[in-house]
């Protein structure tokens, strides 16, 4: 068993998001974890403070759920990490309000502290902006730093 805090932050001008905060402190669980792989799992209580373009500020309590998922095909190098993430958030008030993101991806190690990471970001905001779309899909490559 294991606790966290986190924030997941957005701006977003194609979806119309000014911006959107969710902050959730959880309480999470190793399904598995060991030298190549960890499953966990999490859930606790969020706050999302958001303004979509066109409305004013919005704050409101919601429900969290969340999944990790990494794998470290030959552990004793640490070149290469494939891994995912699931989360659910759902307003207590509005139970039509709810976000589900799914990230997946995949980690090499180039040479030295530079890496290469390849993922794709799926979020289905279920009451978006209006006139936008539900789904938001992002395919993102970026190379890494380590210091």
């Amino acid at each position: 068993v294991y606790g966290l805090i986190g924030e997941d932050a957005v701006r977003d001008e194609i979806a119309t998001i000014d911006y959107r905060s969710i902050t959730y402190p959880a309480l999470g669980y190793f399904l598995v974890k060991d030298d190549t792989m960890k499953l966990s799992v999490d859930l606790g209580p969020s706050g999302i403070f958001q303004r979509l373009k066109g409305f004013e500020d919005d704050f409101f309590f919601a429900y969290r759920a969340g999944q990790a998922f990494e794998w470290l095909p030959e552990p004793q190098d640490k070149k290469t990490k494939v891994w995912e993430q699931l989360s659910y958030v759902q307003s207590t008030q509005d139970h039509e309000e709810y976000i589900f993101n799914v990230k997946a991806g995949v980690t090499a190690k180039l040479f030295g502290n530079l890496s290469i990471s390849q993922s794709i970001e799926d979020s289905f905001i279920n009451k978006p902006a209006l006139g936008k779309l539900k789904n938001d899909v992002i395919i993102l490559t970026a190379l890494i730093f380590n210091f």
